[in-house]
């Protein structure tokens, strides 16, 4: 490629080389300006012309991709990358947005084999670092997952992302202490996260520590009213201290929020069983039963609600 291009989004000066050259760019930079105002359709058309003239062009093809990507056109955003590596195999950027589109699309195998390509060449890359941390965990592989957040963190240390996910990922082996550090870290960065309040209040909850549980649920429902199942473990936590007004408070919070949360109703019946509100416990019961039968995630429900049933028949 005979020219230095303008990428508008980055700042950087275009110096021009010939009249065909310009065209190219002129292009090219029409892409990046409509991609920086949200307007894909007309980048994507843009990065296509300057495609036309040169199909060698990788990063034509890579904020090809990008377009594609944010318009949520993935198998596009896919292709559009593969090209970029084509020409351009060091390609570091398009590497782990391919290995990012491949994991959006389950297919993780090959989002490894794109990222590890990328810490390969870039093993200062943050970024990747993270990409292949998730995909690592989208396999059930906890170890080299962590591997992957703990050299991203080295890299990064104020990287909230990567101390959620190291998180989650010693979470996942059943290491709490480890998952506690790692979250406090996530919410000492990014306070304003309900994610990483929620899952150091459930890995606390965990180790029957639910004075902190509960502040870091109150937290995440402070930020994130509307997840239901942020006010069903803030309500869990409150039970399990014996505080059961409260505990109602949170469950019936998450039955407005949610009104097909089966959940909330459970627990609501669960605690009105427990107060000696047999009636107002079977019509909680029955909320959670209609509910749990016509959702496929929740049938493991089913039994235990009827359990519950059966005792107050």
């Amino acid at each position: 490629m005979k020219y230095i291009l303008a990428i508008c989004l980055i700042g950087v000066s275009a110096i021009f080389i010939s009249c065909d050259d310009e065209e190219v760019a002129a292009h090219y930079n029409r892409g990046n300006a409509y991609q920086e105002e949200g307007r894909f359709n007309e980048a994507i058309l843009a990065y296509k012309k300057a495609i036309e003239i040169d199909s060698d062009f990788a990063e034509a093809h890579y904020n090809l991709g990008n377009a594609y990507y944010r318009q949520g056109q993935i198998d596009e955003a896919a292709l559009a990358y593969k090209n970029a590596i084509r020409i351009q195999p060091d390609f570091v950027e398009a590497r782990n947005s391919l290995g990012l589109v491949y994991r959006i699309q389950e297919n993780n195998e090959a989002a490894i084999v794109q990222l590890k390509e990328a810490v390969r060449i870039a093993p200062d890359n943050a970024q990747a670092y993270n990409h292949l941390g998730r995909s690592y965990m989208e396999q059930g592989n906890f170890a080299d997952a962590i591997v992957a957040f703990e050299k991203a963190l080295q890299l990064n240390p104020d990287s909230a992302y990567a101390y959620y996910y190291l998180g989650n990922s010693y979470r996942s082996q059943d290491k709490l202490d480890q998952a506690i550090a790692a979250y406090k870290k996530a919410v000492s960065i990014s306070p304003h996260d309900a994610l990483s309040h929620h899952n150091l209040g459930i890995s606390l909850s965990d180790q029957n520590r639910f004075d902190e549980a509960i502040t870091h649920f109150e937290a995440a429902v402070r930020i994130s009213p509307s997840l239901a199942n942020l006010h069903n473990n803030l309500g869990n936590a409150y039970k399990a201290q014996g505080k059961l007004d409260e505990a109602v408070a949170a469950f019936e919070r998450a039955a407005n929020v949610n009104p097909g949360d089966a959940k909330a109703y459970y627990n609501l019946g669960i605690i009105y069983a427990e107060r000696g509100g047999d009636g107002e416990a079977l019509t909680q019961y029955r909320r959670a039963l209609h509910l749990a039968r016509t959702n496929p995630d929740l049938q493991e429900l089913i039994p235990e609600i009827e359990g519950r049933m059966s005792k107050l028949k």
